[in-house]
């Protein structure tokens, strides 16, 4: 829908608007993953430092994708990240009710 609108100028200011909207969320996660692990902040700093560095190679995998295998190729590998995350998350199993089990 994005690609679809002509003008620039509409465009940045769209961009604009959805970067303000997701700009508290990566703090307040952090801040909630750091209050989970008490007196462990260097294991998730750790941890966070090596999934940045995996996470770094992913566009480099990407390109490689596409010069070997074209772009359509390449396109279809950056839809596995969404399709992983629509059959990998959790859902909420039918019939429960929140509270109804109480933690021991």
């Amino acid at each position: 829908m994005f690609l679809l609108i002509p003008s620039f100028e509409v465009k940045l200011i769209l961009s604009a608007l959805l970067g303000l909207g997701n700009a508290g969320w990566y703090s307040v996660l952090k801040g909630q993953l750091y209050s989970q692990m008490h007196g462990q902040s260097g294991a998730v700093m750790a941890v966070g430092t090596i999934t940045g560095l995996i996470g770094s190679l992913i566009p480099l995998g990407i390109g490689l994708l596409a010069s070997q295998f074209g772009l359509s190729a390449a396109m279809w590998a950056l839809m596995a990240g969404p399709i992983v995350l629509w059959f990998g998350l959790p859902r909420k199993a039918s019939g429960f009710v929140e509270g109804a089990i109480e933690e021991e």
